[in-house]
């Protein structure tokens, strides 16, 4: 092998230098200010990412408060109708009762009335039907008619007894 040659190591040498020198030129002028620009220009968009979704992020906090903040406003909305609802309900039932209250107590005075009115004319029903069995009573034991007035007077006089 002609490089393992100890006469040309000098030759061999001068060339790796010269051609280690042409390598190093060509990279720190060519290579390395492009793939400086690449890293860069990645450095620039990571950058430029991170501010855009802490930007974002921002944003939808921003959106998720102003949602939490709607939401509250919504329920406490919710709450002042069902309130309000409560209240109107609570009032109609208030208003059905007292209707219903004054009914049944105009109903009860009728019924009152009219019963007062039937024993009244139950009491004077039997008041002629005690005087006719009276009268008929006294006639077939005594042969007797007796008077209405004396009949009357008799049932007066009971009735005093009685009360």
């Amino acid at each position: 092998m002609p490089q393992l040659d100890s006469a040309t190591w000098l030759s061999q040498i001068i060339w790796l230098a010269i051609s280690f020198t042409i390598l190093l030129i060509l990279m720190w002028w060519v290579a390395l200010p492009k793939v400086r620009r690449t890293l860069e220009d990645r450095q620039h968009k990571i950058d430029n990412d991170l501010q855009e979704a802490e930007r974002l992020r921002d944003e939808a906090n921003d959106a998720l408060k102003a949602y939490e903040e709607a939401l509250s406003q919504a329920r406490s909305k919710a709450s002042a109708i069902a309130s309000e609802m409560s209240n109107r309900i609570a009032e109609e039932a208030n208003s059905k009762r007292t209707e219903l209250e004054d009914k049944l107590v105009q109903e009860s005075d009728d019924a009152e009335r009219r019963i007062a009115a039937a024993r009244a004319s139950a009491l004077a029903s039997v008041r002629d039907v005690a005087a006719s069995a009276t009268a008929d009573v006294t006639a077939k034991l005594m042969d007797l008619s007796p008077d209405p007035k004396t009949i009357a007077d008799a049932l007066d006089d009971a009735s005093k007894g009685d009360s």
